[in-house]
C-alpha cells in the first residue's frame, strides 16, 4: 500500500501522517494538484536524514491519490525505506514547475518496530 500525501495551497506541510515498519519499503505518492497551477518538470528531490529514498519521479500518467484522480505531471512518486523504530521523520520534497517556480513541502512519517 502506498503512502498518499495531498498538498494544499498555503500549507508547507501535508496534513497526512503515516507510519511504516523499519523493514518495510513503501511507495510514496504526493499530489501537487492543489498547489501547482503549472505542470511539474525536471527531477524532484527528496531529502530525509536516517531513511533512504529512491526512484524519485514525476508521474507521466494520471494517478489515484487519496481517492482522487490526479492528472499527469501533477504528482511525484518515490520509494522510502529504512529508519529507526519509534522515530518521527520529516521528508522534504522539492520540485519545480514549467514556469520555473520552485516548490518545497514537508511530509511526516513515523517509523515503528517490525511486528
Amino acid at each position: 500500500m502506498a503512502l498518499d500525501y495531498t498538498l494544499n495551497e498555503n500549507q508547507k506541510k501535508a496534513p497526512q501522517r503515516y507510519t511504516k515498519q523499519v523493514s518495510e519499503n513503501r511507495h510514496v505518492q504526493v499530489s501537487f494538484a492543489g498547489v501547482a497551477a503549472a505542470v511539474l518538470t525536471g527531477t524532484p528531490t527528496v531529502a530525509v536524514t536516517g531513511m533512504t529514498s529512491a526512484a524519485e519521479a514525476i508521474n507521466s500518467s494520471a494517478a489515484t491519490i487519496n481517492g482522487l484522480t490526479v492528472a499527469a505531471s501533477k504528482s511525484i512518486t518515490f520509494d522510502l525505506s529504512g529508519g529507526t523504530a519509534n522515530t518521527d521523520y520529516t521528508i522534504v520534497v522539492s520540485t519545480a514547475t514549467a514556469d520555473e517556480t520552485a516548490m518545497q513541502y514537508d511530509l511526516e512519517v513515523r517509523v515503528v518496530a517490525d511486528s
